[in-house]
C-alpha cells in the first residue's frame, strides 16, 4: 500500500506473483506388476492472489498500483517403455487445480486533488499450465475384473481454474486523467499420449478423457469527478483450452475429450 498528502502528492505501489510449481510422477522402465490395484496419480493445488493500493491528496496529485499475477506450473505422470501392468483396477491420472478468489477487489486507487494523473492495472495470467499422461512404447495395461464383477480402467487428465480479478478507482479532481484496466488470460493444455501401447479391460470399459473445467472473471470499476476528465479502462479475459488425446494401440476404448468453460 502507498499513500500521499501534500500541495504535490504521488503515490504508487506494485504487487508481483509468479508460481512455477511442477509435479510429476514417473514409473521407469520394464517393471513387472501384477498387483490387485494399481493406481498412478499426480495432483497440484494452488491457492494464490495479490493487491495493491494507491492513495494520494494534493493539490497536484498522482495515484498507481498495479499487480500481476503469473502462474507456470505443469502435474505430469509418465510410464516408460516395456512395463507390463496387469491389476483389476488401474486408474492413471494427472491433475492440475488453481483458485483466485481471496481478494475481492485486486488493485484499490484514490485520489482528491485540484489536478491528478492516475493509471492502475491487474494481470492475471495462466501459461504453460497442463496437465498430462505420457505412456510409452511397449507398455501394455491389462484389467482382469470378472463378468459379474469387472474392473476399471481409466486415463485421465484434468485442469481445473477459478479466476476472479477486479480493480477499483475513484478521483475527485478539477482536472483528472485516469486510467484502469484489467486483464485475466488463461491458455491451458490437458493432453494424454498412448505411444504404441496396448490396453486391454478383458470384462469392462476403457474409459480414457482429457477435461477442462474453467471460470476466468475481471471486472473494473471507474468513479471519477471532476470539471474536466479524460479517463478511460477495460475489463479482459481471455480463454484458451486446448484438450487432445492421442492413441496408439488400444483394445475396448471409450474415448472423450471433454472441454467445458465459462467467462
Amino acid at each position: 500500500m502507498a499513500a500521499s498528502a501534500g500541495a504535490l502528492g504521488i503515490a504508487g505501489s506494485q504487487s508481483n506473483l509468479l508460481s512455477t510449481f511442477g509435479v510429476q510422477v514417473e514409473l521407469g522402465t520394464d517393471n513387472d506388476l501384477d498387483v490387485e490395484a494399481f493406481q498412478i496419480n499426480s495432483k497440484l493445488a494452488q491457492d494464490f492472489d495479490s493487491r495493491a493500493d494507491g492513495y494520494s491528496v494534493g493539490g497536484f496529485a498522482g495515484a498507481g498500483a498495479g499487480v500481476t499475477n503469473s502462474i507456470e506450473s505443469e502435474s505430469k505422470v509418465q510410464i516408460g517403455e516395456d512395463n507390463s501392468i496387469n491389476a483389476t483396477d488401474i486408474v492413471i491420472y494427472a491433475l492440475n487445480q488453481a483458485e483466485k478468489e481471496h481478494f475481492d477487489i485486486n488493485v484499490v486507487a484514490g485520489t482528491a486533488s485540484l489536478a491528478n494523473v492516475s493509471a492502475i492495472d491487474s494481470k492475471t495470467d495462466l501459461k504453460n499450465f497442463g496437465s498430462s499422461v505420457l505412456i510409452e512404447q511397449g507398455t501394455s495395461l491389462t484389467v482382469s475384473g470378472s463378468i459379474t464383477s469387472p474392473g476399471a480402467l481409466k486415463i485421465q487428465t484434468k485442469n481445473d481454474f477459478s479466476l476472479i480479478d477486479a480493480v477499483n478507482m475513484t478521483t475527485v479532481s478539477g482536472i483528472g486523467i485516469n486510467a484502469a484496466n484489467s486483464y485475466v488470460d488463461a491458455d491451458t493444455n490437458s493432453s494424454i499420449t498412448l505411444s504404441g501401447v496396448t490396453i486391454e479391460n478383458v470384462y469392462g470399459d476403457v474409459e480414457i478423457a482429457s477435461k477442462t473445467d474453467g471460470m476466468i472473471a475481471s471486472d473494473l470499476q471507474l468513479s471519477v469527478t471532476a470539471l474536466y476528465s479524460g479517463s478511460g479502462g477495460g475489463s479482459y479475459s481471455t480463454l484458451t483450452p486446448t484438450n487432445t488425446v492421442d492413441i496408439g494401440a488400444v483394445s475396448y476404448t471409450h474415448l472423450r475429450a471433454h472441454e467445458t468453460s465459462l467467462h
